[in-house]
C-alpha cells in the first residue's frame, strides 16, 4: 500500500493528516454499510409486500369462488351442540324461514321488542339448556334492541304448532306472526356476540357465536357507537376475512374487544 507524504510537513503533521483521513474514511465507511443494509431491509420488505399482496389476491379468489352454504343468506350460527340456528335479515326472510324451513322439531324464537330476527333453532326441540340460552341470546342480539342500545333483552321460544301466517279476516303482513299458547321466556338476555374465523372449504370463513367462545383470536362486539365499516375494517384484517361478510354480520353499531 503506497502512502502519500508531504515533503513541507513534519512526520507527526503528516501522521496527523493521515490520521484524519482515516477517521473521515471510517465514517464514510459506516455510512456506506447504513445505506447498503437500509437498501436490504427495503428490498426485503418489498419483497414480502408483494408476497402478501399475492397470497391476498389468491385468497380473494378462494373466497370468491367458495359455493356458500345455503344458510349463509340469513344470520347463523352453530350451538355448542352443534345444531343449526338461523334468523331473517329482514322481514322478507323471516317469512322464508317459516314457510321454507320451519319444521315439526324446531323452535321459533323472537325478541320482545318491535323489529326483530325471527330465528329457527334446528332440531329445537331436543336441544338442551345452555343451546336454548345460546340460540335466545343470538336472537336478542338481532334485534331492534342492538342498535337501541340496550344491554338486555327479553327473548321467547315456541314451537311449531304455535306460530302461523294467518290471523282472523286475512293473511298478516309480511315479517309478521300469530302466536298463540305459552311461551317459554329468557330474561334479561345480554347483548354479546362472538366473532370469529374458521377454516371451511380452504378459506377463512366468518362466525358468530352469542356471548364468549374460548377461540383464538376473536372479537366480542356489544352494542356501542363505532360504525359498522369501522368495525368490520378492523375485524376483517384479524380474521383474515371478507369485509361485506363482517357487516352483514354486525347487528348495528358496536363496540369490540380483541382477543389474540
Amino acid at each position: 500500500m503506497e502512502i502519500d507524504l508531504k515533503a513541507d510537513l513534519t512526520l507527526r503533521e503528516n501522521l496527523n493528516l493521515l490520521y484524519n483521513k482515516r477517521k473521515k474514511l471510517k465514517v464514510k465507511l459506516e455510512r456506506l454499510k447504513e445505506i447498503i443494509k437500509k437498501t436490504e431491509d427495503e428490498l426485503r420488505s418489498a419483497k414480502k409486500h408483494e408476497h402478501e399482496k399475492e397470497e391476498e389476491k389468491k385468497e380473494m379468489i378462494k373466497r370468491a369462488s367458495r359455493d356458500k352454504k345455503w344458510f349463509e343468506k340469513f344470520h347463523w350460527f352453530f350451538t355448542s351442540q352443534n345444531k343449526l340456528a338461523i334468523g331473517g335479515r329482514d322481514a322478507q326472510q323471516n317469512d322464508i324461514l317459516y314457510s321454507k324451513y320451519f319444521e315439526d322439531d324446531d323452535l321459533f324464537f323472537h325478541a320482545d321488542i318491535k323489529g326483530a330476527s325471527a330465528v329457527i333453532l334446528k332440531k329445537g326441540t331436543t336441544a338442551d339448556k345452555k343451546e336454548l340460552e345460546e340460540t335466545a341470546q343470538f336472537t336478542g342480539c338481532y334485534s331492534k334492541a342492538w342498535a337501541s342500545g340496550f344491554a338486555t333483552i327479553d327473548v321467547y321460544a315456541l314451537r311449531k304448532e304455535q306460530v302461523s301466517k294467518h290471523a282472523t279476516g286475512g293473511y298478516v303482513a309480511k315479517g309478521g306472526f300469530v302466536l298463540k299458547g305459552e311461551r317459554k321466556w329468557f330474561r334479561n338476555v345480554e347483548l354479546k356476540l362472538t366473532l370469529f374465523s374458521k377454516k371451511t372449504d380452504g378459506v377463512d370463513v366468518l362466525n358468530v357465536f352469542p356471548g364468549d367462545l374460548d377461540v383464538t383470536p376473536r372479537i366480542i362486539i356489544t352494542p356501542g357507537k363505532k360504525k359498522k365499516g369501522e368495525v368490520a375494517k378492523k375485524v376483517s384484517k384479524i380474521l383474515n376475512v371478507d369485509a361485506d361478510d363482517v357487516i352483514m354480520a354486525l347487528p348495528g353499531p358496536s363496540e369490540f374487544k380483541i382477543i389474540i
